[in-house]
């Protein structure tokens, strides 16, 4: 088992991500998931694969204090029972309740957990959690939570949590608590198989231009068909910051744009390609291509054309 170190902190509330597989074969195709967090109650419900072959149902549990409010379902424990096609593979209480759940084709599952401590006095923790398919742990990564003393939230925290069968990748988006308690936008990325991490990728690190400043993630989403994720990011009033992380964890590709007004990532589906658009910024795609030796290379699109759904795909200032 390999944990963390622990980060000194202090508030009732602790966050879960919880990851669990099987060893069985990836397909052709792979699965990528990318699984949006949400705050709220939880509510029971069965989470199954693309296929149907694998499932989840979880139960969460009330508060035995507060047993008939329902908008603390999700902060306590919760009952799970999972299944390969009708196969019961394990069914267990646990003291968490996940949510933002998905299941994919290879039996993996992937959710979020924020739980409240029964005790007061109790110390908050964030743990990545990797189980294996008999429900055991291959990792328990740990963070104590603090509060930001500013904006009223504990960190660190989940937006969003990202899985590549195909790669064997976990990739969660945290926002954490830096030195001086400014907040900023991190990739956490594991090793799916043994639980290793691989890298924490500070989305300022990709900033190129002078200084180093604080970089709020709008976005992240997996490049079609490639182990690799962009990311949208406000530099407060510095502009935009656009970037493209590889398996490993290091930026190959950035691209920084003014501070005037709204900018997003293209929604486009074709293998390898990527791109961005602003209001007062003309549309840009790009491929990645990645050689045999030389790694990957990044190279503009002239004329191309994405499935840009500007509705869904805008993001906005904070």
């Amino acid at each position: 088992m390999h944990t963390s170190q622990i980060f000194a902190a202090g508030v009732r509330y602790c966050a879960l991500i919880l990851v669990a597989g099987v060893t069985s074969a990836s397909s052709d195709a792979g699965v990528r998931v990318n699984t949006v967090i949400e705050e709220g109650a939880v509510d029971p419900a069965t989470y199954r694969s693309p296929s149907g072959r694998y499932s989840l149902h979880l139960e969460p549990h009330s508060s035995t204090d507060q047993p008939n409010d329902l908008s603390v379902l999700g902060r306590w424990s919760g009952s799970y029972r999972f299944y390969k096609e009708d196969k019961l593979l394990w069914s267990e209480q646990r003291p968490y309740t996940l949510r933002g759940v998905s299941v994919t084709d290879e039996g993996m599952i992937v959710g979020v957990v924020y739980r409240s401590e029964e005790d007061e006095g109790g110390t908050p923790y964030f743990h990545v959690v990797i189980l294996r398919q008999d429900g055991k742990e291959v990792l328990n990564h740990i963070s104590e939570r603090s509060h930001d003393g500013l904006l009223g939230l504990w960190h660190p925290f989940a937006r969003r949590l990202m899985v590549s069968d195909d790669d064997g990748r976990v990739v969660v988006w945290v926002e954490e608590l830096n030195e001086c308690g400014n907040g900023g936008s991190v990739l956490w990325i594991f090793d799916l198989a043994t639980g290793k991490l691989l890298k924490r990728f500070d989305a300022a690190s990709a900033w190129t231009a002078r200084g180093r400043p604080r970089a709020r993630m709008d976005d992240l989403r997996w490049v079609p068909d490639t182990p690799l994720v962009i990311f949208h990011a406000s530099v407060g009033s510095r502009g935009d910051l656009f970037a493209v992380v590889d398996e490993s964890g290091n930026a190959i590709w950035s691209r920084s744009i003014p501070d005037d007004g709204v900018a997003w990532i293209l929604r486009i589906d074709e293998p390898g390609m990527f791109g961005f658009h602003s209001s007062d910024e003309p549309r840009a795609v790009f491929r990645a291509r990645k050689g045999k030796e030389a790694g990957w290379t990044v190279s503009q699109v002239p004329g191309a054309e994405s499935a840009d759904s500007p509705t869904q795909d805008r993001t906005r200032k904070r």
